[in-house]
């Protein structure tokens, strides 16, 4: 397995070099204000490393520092009423300038359709024999944890939705909160989240 890391200065000098950031905004901010990071040192850091903290640190992190960072629609797009791909793009458009979020996932944008799809396929291949376990990781806002319970317990046969749990692993504590919210009580006894690093082995007990 090839192990990539660099040094901060020399990655500065590499955006310097193909102006992927301007001199002006390396002059107005600090290395660490631009990526929203506390790692600013000239000891190699793999890149992995680099990424996870710019994403979840406590305090520097982009989850931790945004109460918004993932864009949840009040409304679905009522796609039976756009007609066309050019309608699309200008809903979407509107979409965006009326919210203060960078971005939507397509679970949001296509929801509940997005999540729908997903369960379909999870009863058409899953072995109902077995008491249904889901794990999500990285669950957003709980819009697909929703939408996939929604569309169980109204397609599926009623032992599948009794016997069923659906485990969301999440790393962001805001979000964690904005999950069970999303779901609500109706799902309540089936769904729960896990507060941890899904890519920490130890969380998830022994495996063969």
């Amino acid at each position: 397995m090839a192990v990539v890391a660099f040094r901060t200065n020399k990655l500065l000098s590499l955006f310097r070099s193909h102006e992927v950031i301007s001199s002006q905004v390396l002059i107005n901010c600090s290395f660490r204000h631009v990526f929203s990071t506390s790692i600013v040192q000239d000891e190699p850091i793999l890149v992995r490393d680099f990424v996870h903290s710019a994403l979840y640190d406590p305090n520097h992190g982009y989850f931790s520092q945004r109460s918004r960072s993932v864009g949840v629609m009040e409304k679905s797009i009522k796609f039976d009423q756009l007609e066309g791909r050019e309608a699309y793009v200008k809903k979407l458009d509107k979409v965006y300038k009326q919210s203060d979020v960078s971005w939507f996932t397509p679970v949001e944008l296509f929801k509940p359709w997005y999540a729908y799809g997903i369960a379909e396929a999870i009863m058409r291949s899953a072995n109902f024999s077995l008491p249904l376990k889901i794990y999500e990781i990285g669950g957003g806002s709980g819009t697909c944890a929703k939408g996939i319970l929604d569309y169980i317990m109204l397609h599926a046969p009623e032992r599948v939705y009794n016997n069923m749990t659906y485990t969301s692993i999440e790393i962001s504590s805001s979000l964690a909160e904005i999950q069970k919210k999303t779901v609500g009580e109706i799902h309540k006894p089936k769904f729960r989240v896990e507060g941890r690093d899904a890519a920490d082995r130890s969380g998830w007990g022994m495996i063969n």
